[in-house]
């Protein structure tokens, strides 16, 4: 593949991404959905990036660096769209000040998974350059089926969490593969050495995209979710890891 093809996804990303703040907490997000219904849009990204917001009504802003505009969505008008135990979310919003793609992008298709060794990339809006949109690279080290999960050969920082990991095809075409949620680093001799990226795949958002025309559909799909989610929870089903993020 041209490497100019890495560049070129890049420039298509961009348009999809957001730097997500909130009073407590910074990530990043992209468009999954575009349209939904009168100009309504959602934004994928990792929960505990907005959970504490989420979780005490305070407000999340969304700047979309490509036009450097923004929004801020106050409570009661967002409508978050949840799994916690997989630490994936979307935002769901209404949508008049930002231009945004009406082409939604390309998924990697339900019945399939990234190969181990396949190059990958992902990005996002780091802590270390907040105000920068970054790539980051490496390749999938394996898929954990039970946990729909991409362990990666790379690393992630904190601003980067809720970030589209993705792979390109030859042409420069994004093809989304998940969500960054964590780094987990190798402890096993006591200290912190290098690790692996942990990836929630683009399966856990599926329900939503494919079932999902409106807010009040929404509301209705996350209560199921969260009946699920507790039940999970009480007979100590596995999440998503609790690495540093």
């Amino acid at each position: 593949m041209d490497v100019t093809a890495w560049a070129k996804a890049l420039e298509t990303l961009q348009a999809y991404s957001f730097k997500i703040s909130t009073p407590s907490s910074s990530g990043t997000g992209f468009l999954i959905k575009c349209g939904i219904t009168n100009n309504i849009y959602g934004v994928a990204t990792a929960y505990h990036v907005i959970e504490h917001a989420h979780q005490w009504e305070e407000p999340i802003k969304l700047l979309h660096t490509a036009s450097g505009k923004q929004v801020v969505i106050r409570h009661p008008d967002p409508f978050i769209f949840h799994k916690p135990l997989q630490d994936v979310a979307i935002i769901l919003f209404f949508n008049k000040e930002l231009a945004l793609p009406e082409e939604e992008l390309n998924l990697v298709p339900e019945d399939k998974s990234i190969k181990a060794g396949i190059p990958i990339g992902w990005v996002g809006y780091p802590a270390v350059a907040p105000n920068n949109f970054s790539f980051f690279t490496g390749a999938v080290s394996c898929f954990l089926q039970d946990q729909l999960a991409y362990l990666v050969d790379g690393v992630a920082i904190n601003g980067v969490s809720g970030g589209p990991a993705f792979t390109v095809t030859d042409d420069g075409t994004p093809l989304i593969m998940g969500v960054v949620t964590a780094y987990i680093p190798n402890r096993a001799t006591g200290e912190s050495l290098p690790g692996v990226c942990f990836v929630a795949s683009i399966h856990r958002f599926y329900d939503f995209i494919k079932e999902i025309k409106s807010v009040e559909e929404a509301r209705e799909k996350a209560k199921e979710i969260e009946k699920e989610t507790s039940a999970s929870a009480e007979e100590g089903s596995p999440g998503g890891p609790t690495a540093a993020r």
